[in-house]
This record gives structure tokens, C-alpha cells and sequence, in this order.
């Protein structure tokens, strides 16, 4: 599948998404990142898990919300590097 073609179908299907309808789109290239899981508040040790970054939309009425994997740095789990983070703060 190209960009294009993706870039394509997505904006369909959220411009037919029905109200409290949601979509995530999940990244399978690069492969996801090696992350830390805490366990009861990091008093038991942690496991190791490759995570995937996401995005997720969700429909209210005539409204797009969406969310991104969030960082470390903001409370997430997702090891984004400093440029990643300033190029989703650039977003909005």
C-alpha cells in the first residue's frame, strides 16, 4: 500500500465515522521500542515489552479528539526521542 492511498483511505473513514465512532491507527514499521513496564507502582521489578506507537481518533458530534502515544517525559510509557516530541508539540 503506498502513502497515498493510505492518506486516502483513512480520510474516508473518518469523514464517515459515526458519533462515539473511533479509530486507531497503529505503526508496524519501524518496529516498536523496548519499554519498561512498572509493576505495583515500581515496587515489584518491572517486565520489558516492545510497545508500538498509536494514534486513536474519536468522533463527538461534528468533532475530531485525538491522542497520541504519549512520552515519557509527559507520564506515557512511549520513548520518544527530543525532535519526536517537538514534532508532535508542533502539531498541536
Amino acid at each position: 500500500m503506498t502513502w497515498q492511498l493510505l492518506e486516502s483511505e483513512l480520510a474516508a473513514t473518518l469523514r464517515d465515522l459515526p458519533d462515539e465512532g473511533f479509530v486507531i491507527v497503529e505503526a508496524t514499521r519501524p518496529a516498536g521500542r523496548e519499554v519498561r513496564r512498572r509493576r505495583l507502582w515500581g515496587l515489584l521489578p518491572g517486565t520489558r515489552a516492545t510497545q508500538q506507537p498509536y494514534v486513536q481518533l474519536l468522533r463527538v458530534q461534528d468533532r475530531l479528539r485525538g491522542e497520541c502515544v504519549g512520552s515519557e517525559r509527559t507520564g506515557g510509557t512511549f520513548p520518544l526521542t527530543d525532535a519526536e516530541h517537538q514534532q508532535i508539540l508542533a502539531l498541536g
